[in-house]
């Protein structure tokens, strides 16, 4: 007697495990491979295929728009990546497209410099109603007035990622604090942020700008993860000062803090003192010279004690380079989070990179001497990090909504 098939929800299901966990090349590759087996599992195979689909040019986006069998299939697209700038023309594209992905959750754009063009840019992104995590990264717009309608046209937009964004700076200079009508918008109201900056000086003001905007708008009170990435090799412009940015309101709901810490870097010291509520905070230490240690570390002390008191911090993680000799004045933890401001306080994790498995063996056993209080309570734990932290944080969360992650 034959053995009888499975059921079509029992190998869908099956197929959908498969690529589970997996990056995106391979999961591919192995939908691919499903989908060659047999007439039964092309359908899921093909779907989950479509899950999450990136564009690199115009004739494919053309091509894909064109197949009837695509069409059916963009019902179920969750992530969409435009990695190329359309040419005009191809803009249309966009505004044809948004009607097919109903049920679009993520929208990804890198390198354009076209498609944010008035009047058209926030017609076209209203189309994509269903959309909550957009990330764009080296682009170009018009102008601060295009990016800002463009992000206020999602009505459910709730996770922003923005890597080296740029638009032309205005002849004439203007406050950064003009509020551009946001404290009259309901939008946008996004729950996480994350933002990563270039070198440049000019780079400051647009930082400085986009944050001024947003402290005021619904953001400044819905916001729960906040990442704000400084170039460290940045210089400041004239009349920077970094504390402006952020409204007095601005962040007063935060769970989750990621911030950069160096002699030259901004002062989060006004920003942090409001945090009643932060759970989890992680400060990124970028290649610090041997003489800047004792600096670094009593800035590292002041942002712990500026938070209020008694601090609701159960994680608190530090990213360094263990290539530099900086464990000398780690030592000032030791006091800072165990004196009973920390009541909370569940993991202290040093993260760190640069470094061999048995060098971070010896670093671990360096900290754990360096903080015998902490150690004693068992909260201390040393790990491998990624050799480029400049945005791991930000890449994580993005990539964690992605229906291939675990």
């Amino acid at each position: 007697m034959p053995t009888p098939p499975l059921p079509p929800e029992i190998t869908d299901e099956i197929i959908a495990w498969v690529a589970i966990g997996v990056c995106a090349n391979e999961r591919a590759k192995t939908l691919l491979s499903c989908a060659l087996v047999c007439s039964v599992w092309l359908p899921a195979s093909r779907r989950l295929l479509y899950e999450d689909i990136e564009i690199k040019s115009g004739r494919k986006a053309a091509r894909l728009l064109r197949s009837t069998s695509a069409l059916i299939y963009l019902h179920s697209t969750r992530f969409l990546t435009l990695s190329s700038s359309f040419s005009s023309p191809n803009r249309a594209f966009l505004h044809e497209l948004a009607g097919h992905v109903p049920n679009l959750f993520g929208l990804a754009m890198t390198e354009f410099d076209t498609y944010l063009m008035p009047p058209r840019s926030v017609a076209i992104m209203s189309r994509f109603s269903s959309v909550r995590a957009l990330s764009v990264k080296w682009c170009f717009i018009s102008s601060f007035k295009v990016f800002r309608r463009t992000i206020s046209s999602l009505p459910s937009l709730a996770y922003l990622m923005i890597e080296f964004l740029t638009w032309p700076k205005p002849s004439v200079h203007l406050s950064h604090l003009l509020l551009h009508g946001a404290s009259n918008s309901s939008r946008p109201a996004l729950s996480t942020l994350s933002i990563h900056s270039g070198k440049e000086p000019v780079a400051r003001w647009y930082l400085q700008q986009l944050l001024a905007w947003l402290s005021n708008t619904p953001t400044s009170s819905s916001l729960r993860k906040l990442y704000v990435n400084v170039n460290p090799r940045a210089s400041r412009p004239p009349g920077f000062r970094h504390v402006e940015m952020f409204g007095p309101c601005f962040g007063q709901n935060l769970l989750e803090l990621c911030v950069g810490v160096d002699k030259d870097y901004p002062d989060y010291e006004a920003l942090i003192s409001r945090l009643s509520r932060l759970k989890r905070l992680q400060l990124i230490i970028y290649h610090p010279m041997s003489e800047d240690e004792t600096l670094i570390w009593d800035r590292v002390d002041r942002l712990l004690r500026s938070l209020p008191q008694p601090a609701q911090l159960c994680i608190l993680a530090i990213t360094l380079d263990l290539e530099i000799r900086i464990l000398d004045r780690i030592t000032i933890l030791d006091t800072t989070l165990h004196d009973g401001s920390f009541p909370k306080l569940r993991l202290l994790q040093i993260e760190v990179y640069g470094c061999s498995s048995v060098e971070l063996q010896r670093s671990a056993t360096i900290i754990q001497e360096k903080l015998p209080k902490l150690s004693e309570r068992k909260i201390v734990e040393v790990v491998k990090t990624h050799d480029h932290v400049q945005n791991i944080w930000a890449e994580e969360w993005f990539s964690s909504l992605r229906p291939h992650s675990t």
